[in-house]
Parts: C-alpha cells; sequence; structure tokens
C-alpha cells in the first residue's frame, strides 16, 4: 500500500543546532501469523539547511525511484531517474544542472523505476528503462541510447537486471 498521501515529515525549529537527529523506523508485518515479522531499524538525518539547487524543475511528475551513481569524473554521487515525459535525467548531487550527455529523451512516458548495472562489462554503467511505448532502452552513462526493443506486450512496471544463469552475463528482465 503506497502512502502518498499522508508522507512522514517532521518539523524542527528555526534554531535548533546542524546536527544528526536519531529515529528508529519500526517495520511489522502479519502480527497474528505464526510467524510475525518485527524489525526495528535505527538510522540517523543530518539536519542541514543546505539545499541550494532543490527540488529539481522538471515541468512535470515522475514516479521513477532515485538511482545514486558516479557517472562523471567527480567524487560526487549523480542522481539518476526518469519522468513521465520520457526523459532520463542524471542531476548532480547540487540540483544545480544535469551531467553532460542527459537528459536523453525516450520519446515515451517512462514506466516505473529505472535498473542500473553493468550490462556488457565493460566497466561503465547502463541503465534500463521500459517505456509507455512498450519499448525496453538500454542506455549508457554518457547518455547515448545502446539499443531499444519492442517488449512483444504492454509493459506496466520497471525493468530488473540479473545474472539468470548465475554467471558473468547480466539480462534485462521485464514483465509484460
Amino acid at each position: 500500500m503506497w502512502n502518498n498521501n499522508q508522507p512522514f515529515t517532521f518539523q524542527t525549529v528555526g534554531t535548533l543546532a546542524s546536527e544528526p537527529i536519531p529515529f528508529e523506523l519500526v517495520l511489522t508485518a502479519n502480527p497474528t501469523a505464526p510467524y510475525p515479522y518485527n524489525k526495528t531499524l535505527p538510522f540517523t538525518v543530518e539536519l542541514s539547511l543546505v539545499q541550494e539547487g532543490w527540488p529539481f524543475a522538471l515541468g512535470g511528475a515522475s514516479n521513477s525511484s532515485p538511482i545514486l551513481a558516479n557517472l562523471d569524473s567527480s567524487s560526487d554521487f549523480e542522481i539518476v531517474f526518469g519522468d513521465q515525459a520520457g526523459n532520463i535525467h542524471a542531476v548532480k548531487p547540487n540540483g544545480s544542472a544535469e551531467i553532460a550527455g542527459f537528459p536523453v529523451s525516450l520519446g515515451a512516458a517512462i514506466v516505473g523505476s529505472l535498473a542500473m548495472s553493468d550490462v556488457n562489462n565493460d566497466g561503465l554503467k547502463e541503465f534500463a528503462a521500459s517505456t509507455q511505448a512498450n519499448n525496453i532502452v538500454l542506455i549508457g552513462q554518457a547518455g547515448n541510447t545502446l539499443w531499444s526493443i519492442p517488449a512483444g506486450g504492454t509493459l506496466r512496471s520497471g525493468p530488473i537486471i540479473a545474472s539468470l544463469g548465475m554467471d558473468n552475463s547480466r539480462q534485462i528482465i521485464t514483465a509484460t
């Protein structure tokens, strides 16, 4: 179940010092089952007002989960995601701009999230995307389209990348 209408938020006073704030995420499932699941995950949120460049203006919506990946020569991770206008974005961490070669237009809305792996074992990252035009597209980390193939059916979710043969090869998998 998605909680898009009531996301978890918190507020602080403006005079609170920049410091880590401890939280605990409590996960539970099947509480009345013979084997209930209970897990407490502690984490901290670094409080900072340094948010220059965010939010990043798309001019539309994105349902894609972001991928953090180092795509350029910097030591920082870029934020890679797809949008409903059919673009794959690779945004610098400060939200100031996209890296060279991005955004990449796929010509149809991105369905679900992207998947990332070194698909062809060349040492570079590739991104797989499902589109509303029912194509599976592979994009290189420089923003180049490596290939686009018809899925043979209606795509309703994003792809995954895995090694089905338990070897060094990787396959792009999606459901139609």
